[in-house]
This record gives structure tokens, C-alpha cells and sequence, in this order.
């Protein structure tokens, strides 16, 4: 990771202040990913597709409102005015993306890999999920560890690092010794079911494109 990426704290930092409510804003989203951590990844078809309609519509209103704002300004406030708009755009879908994981998270990986498709706010701050992805929480980690192997990591292994080192879209990674013999390992743990959830995203999005099927390009799209 290069050192001249800006990280997510720098991002936050940089958004101008203009009021006591945007002062807060930086703090309010580092607490949002605290408590996100402790969320189970959301399942079901109609749930993570309110999820993800909710957050677009809380953009979408953001874009709304720059443009109510700025209708009249001078240029330079407007581009000002629209890359805040930019930047706490990205961090919302960060924010979101983060909650649903799975394919929408990696959607948000792919995205930041097009700076010349997307506003360069967006490239940057959704280039963190490649990084520095929340981690689920240890308690709801060890939950999933018991249920799948019948103990919890600190049992199963001679030691077990409880904050995880890397953190992505279908699961994380901690460090670990081998029960006996202490060799050092790298523990890759999926999110519990990322799988179902990769498979609603899908079917979500295959519905949303559904109109597409009067078009003749419908059998290159769907493959």
C-alpha cells in the first residue's frame, strides 16, 4: 500500500467544516464502522435490497440538496461545494458497503479501481476496502468459530490473535500458532453467510436489469 494513499481518517479530516454538525460528521462515521463491526452481515433478498435502495436514496438527496445550494453560486464554490458532496457521498456508500459485505463490497473494490469512470472522492475512499475493511467483531467471530468447530478460537489453537491483520469483502484474516506444535498460521475466517448473501446480491441485480430482456444483447448480458 503505497504511503501517499490518504487513509480514511485523512479522508474525514479533509471534509471542510461549516457547522457544528459537520464538525461532527468526521466522528459520527468512525463510530458508524465501530458499530458496524458488531452487526451480522444482513440476509435475505428484500433485506439487503432495502439496504442498498435506502442508501442510494440517502445519496441521492445529498446530490439533491448540493444542487438546491449551489444553484446560483459562483463557479469555483459550486465545484468546491460539489466535491464535499463528492467526498460524503463515498463515505455514506463506504459506510453502507461495509454493513452489506459480499458482492457489494466488492463491487465497491472494483469501482475504486476506475478513477477516470467515478469522482476521484469516491476512487479514494472506497480504495480503502482493498485495506482497511472493518473487521467483524471478535464476539460475534468467536460465535461463528464455536458454531462451525465446536470451540472457541483460544481452545482450538495455541494462540489466536484476537484483532484480525486484513479484513475484505468475504471474510478476515488472523494470525494463529498450531495447537502442539506452535507453528504460525494464517487464519482466514468467512463472514457468516457471505454465500447466501452473494447469491441474493445477485439474483437482486438480475432483477433490476430485468427489463433488459426485450433487448437483444439480454443472453451477453446475463452471461
Amino acid at each position: 500500500m503505497s504511503s501517499t494513499t490518504p487513509r480514511i481518517a485523512e479522508l474525514i479530516d479533509a471534509l471542510p467544516v461549516e457547522s457544528p454538525q459537520e464538525a461532527e460528521q468526521g466522528a459520527a462515521l468512525q463510530d458508524l464502522l465501530r458499530r458496524l463491526s458488531h452487526k451480522r452481515v444482513p440476509i435475505g433478498r428484500l433485506n439487503r435490497f432495502w439496504v442498498l435502495g435506502t442508501l442510494q436514496a440517502k445519496i441521492a438527496a445529498a446530490y439533491l440538496a448540493w444542487w438546491l445550494r449551489t444553484g446560483y453560486a459562483a463557479k469555483e464554490k459550486k465545484q468546491l461545494a460539489l466535491n464535499e458532496t463528492h467526498l460524503k457521498a463515498a463515505l455514506k456508500l463506504l459506510g453502507g458497503m461495509t454493513y452489506l459485505r459480499g458482492a457489494i463490497m466488492k463491487a465497491g473494490q472494483v469501482i475504486a479501481t476506475h478513477p477516470d469512470v467515478v469522482p476521484e472522492q469516491f476512487a479514494d475512499v472506497l480504495g480503502r476496502l482493498h485495506f482497511e475493511a472493518p473487521p467483524m467483531h471478535y464476539s460475534l467471530l468467536r460465535e461463528f468459530v464455536r458454531n462451525e468447530l465446536g470451540d472457541d478460537p483460544e481452545d482450538l489453537f495455541d494462540e489466536f490473535e484476537t484483532r484480525a491483520f486484513a479484513a475484505a469483502s468475504l471474510g478476515q484474516v488472523h494470525r494463529a500458532r498450531v495447537k502442539g506444535s506452535g507453528q504460525l498460521v494464517a487464519i482466514k475466517i468467512q463472514y457468516p453467510n457471505i454465500g447466501r448473501t452473494i447469491r441474493d446480491d445477485f439474483r437482486n441485480f438480475m432483477a433490476l436489469l430485468s427489463p433488459m430482456r426485450l433487448s437483444g444483447d439480454w443472453d451477453n448480458l446475463k452471461a
